[in-house]
């Protein structure tokens, strides 16, 4: 028999084999041993079997105590490096790189996502969003008179400028805040955006755009229904939210559909482009999958 201390990696391995071996009802039966109820890396194999279609296995194996061989009897396939299941990633010390920098504390789902989470409660968390080219970019006071009282992020600025978090996300995003403008020129625009980096980030505009943003504050517009503008008059509260998944983006303003778009992901930060207006953000999240950390 197998000693106790030694099941939980006798049971991984065993899993690992019949996943490989394209068995997954046996893997998934594998990774859900009672011994493994904690182990990040069986959950990951399993929430990716639940994702992906049933594969059946390239041969009996034997017995149903005995895994299938894996590729014939050959070596395991070699994972592209580009093409990283995000649900295998450990992100442990990444987390723990988030923490030491960051005034909110994020989440994870254990599938490769994690989460940010900002109501502006003290003036940590506007620390988050770093200044680039703003002429304001900090917490609101609560005796606030211009917007109403409350606080939240204020950002301004005369040209054209950035608040972005130093946190690099991937893929699959969401963002959702809540926001309110006080009026600016016909040119004024303001955009929540997430994967701007070396390549063009997808972004959201506050007149109901889905748009692709390069790092110089340009966009080309990729879908969008609009709204219209009486909804930000008098300093009205909006609520805005964008979603990429795949190729796939969607907006919903004030919860209402917006329509979507369908265009490659960037990789890089997100955050908020703000272009001849004043802007106050009542509160902002992120959750999406999380890019490459510097060392």
């Amino acid at each position: 028999g197998i000693a106790p201390e030694h099941r939980d990696a006798y049971l991984l391995g065993r899993g690992l084999l019949y996943y490989y071996g394209c068995d997954d009802p046996k893997a998934k039966k594998a990774f859900s041993e009672k011994e493994l109820a904690s182990n990040v890396v069986a959950k990951s194999f399993i929430s990716r079997i639940e994702r992906d279609p049933v594969r059946q296995p390239v041969s009996s194996g034997g017995s149903d105590n005995t895994p299938p061989p894996v590729n014939g009897g050959n070596q395991p396939p070699k994972v592209d490096p580009g093409k990283e299941d995000p649900a295998a990633r450990d992100l442990t010390a990444d987390l723990a790189k988030l923490r030491a920098k960051l005034h909110v504390s994020p989440s994870s789902d254990g599938n490769g996502r994690i989460g940010l989470r900002y109501s502006f409660a003290d003036d940590s968390q506007s620390a988050d969003f770093e200044n680039k080219g703003l002429d304001m970019c900090e917490r609101n006071p609560s005796n606030d008179v211009i917007f109403g009282g409350g606080t939240g992020l204020l950002l301004s600025s005369n040209g054209c400028g950035f608040a972005m978090i130093d946190c690099p996300f991937k893929g699959d995003f969401t963002i959702d805040a809540t926001v309110q403008v006080e009026a600016g020129p016909s040119s004024a625009d303001l955009v929540f955006f997430c994967g701007l980096g070396k390549g063009k980030g997808t972004g959201m505009t506050w007149m109901g755009q889905i748009v692709e943003l390069s790092a110089s504050g340009n966009y080309v517009a990729k879908g969008g229904n609009g709204v219209d503008q009486t909804k930000w008059k008098t300093k009205a509260t909006n609520t805005l939210k964008l979603v990429r998944e795949g190729t796939r983006v969607s907006y919903r303003f004030n919860g209402l559909d917006l329509g979507n778009a369908t265009f490659a992901p960037g990789d890089g930060k997100c955050g908020i482009m703000v272009n001849q207006m004043r802007v106050l953000v009542r509160n902002f999240a992120i959750s999406g999958q999380l890019g490459t950390m510097k060392k």
